[in-house]
């Protein structure tokens, strides 16, 4: 076979080229164009996600990182997965004492409340120690307040009275990181042995100390765990309004867990 000119060799070289042999890379694809017009929108959005996510008002830098975000097309729930990746918010200097307009807790600025809060049921019941530790904890993942048990408890080695002289401490080491206690003054009020009545005026005039209270009546007032005068609704509520007033107690309280709260004095 006769040798090809190099001229020759140059053209089907091209030719191989053009039929695939080296093909350029792919272009990547525009980026989507950005929104314009709708920041607005954007920002309701994103302060409704973090307020439903952290219970307070989204920071500005972090309102501009998701308005940014929305305007370069991400949706509502990419939105969320975002601001879900943000470090959690310092907690807020809390506004005592909170108190119910309406439906919902608002705090003393007026503000709405969004309670966050932790069971740390045998908090009176375990060592300082222990509950502190407890404490820290549960504010550190963001909780703005505990729920606690304050009556008489055969099963964690808890009488009315221990739970009434621990009482103080665990309301000042609250309120010192910021959280609200949410105290459930009757448990056990069948066997406890103790009188029922005088446990609760002696617990609200404690509670009545600290902004920081929400007593809350009883733990599941209708529990076969609790006293005849506590399973009876209108006997209840009649004590309560009794012990209420003889407390002189003027802050919100709850009958019981799943019934309404009550502003004092009635």
């Amino acid at each position: 076979m006769r040798n090809r000119s190099p001229i020759v060799l140059c053209l089907l070289a091209l030719v191989a080229s053009a039929c695939g042999g080296h093909r350029p890379p792919p272009r990547p694809d525009p980026p989507p164009p950005i929104i314009e017009g709708r920041d607005p929108e954007f920002r309701g959005t994103c302060g409704a996600l973090y307020q439903a996510l952290y219970g307070r008002a989204i920071s500005e830098d972090l309102m501009t990182g998701c308005v940014d975000r929305a305007r370069h097309g991400a949706t509502g729930d990419e939105l969320r997965v975002w601001l879900a990746t943000m470090p959690p918010p310092a907690p807020a200097a809390p506004a005592w004492p909170i108190r119910v307009q309406g439906e919902y807790f608002v705090d003393a600025h007026g503000a709405p409340f969004v309670p966050r809060f932790e069971s740390l049921l045998t908090a009176l019941a375990v060592t300082h120690a222990d509950a502190k530790k407890a404490l820290e904890a549960a504010r550190a993942r963001g909780a703005n307040g505990i729920r606690v048990f304050g009556g008489h408890l055969a099963w964690a080695n808890q009488t009315a009275t221990s739970a009434r002289a621990r009482l103080p401490w665990l309301m000042e080491t609250a309120r010192d990181l910021g959280l609200v206690v949410e105290l459930a003054i009757l448990t056990d009020s069948r066997e406890g042995g103790y009188d029922i009545e005088a446990h609760v005026v002696e617990t609200l005039r404690i509670l009545s100390r600290y902004p920081n209270a929400l007593p809350e009546m009883a733990n599941e007032a209708f529990h076969d765990t609790q006293a005849d005068i506590v399973t009876d609704p209108d006997a209840f509520c009649a004590l309560a309004k009794r012990a209420v007033k003889t407390a002189g107690y003027r802050g919100e309280w709850a009958l019981g867990a799943t019934l309404q709260w009550s502003r004092s004095p009635l």
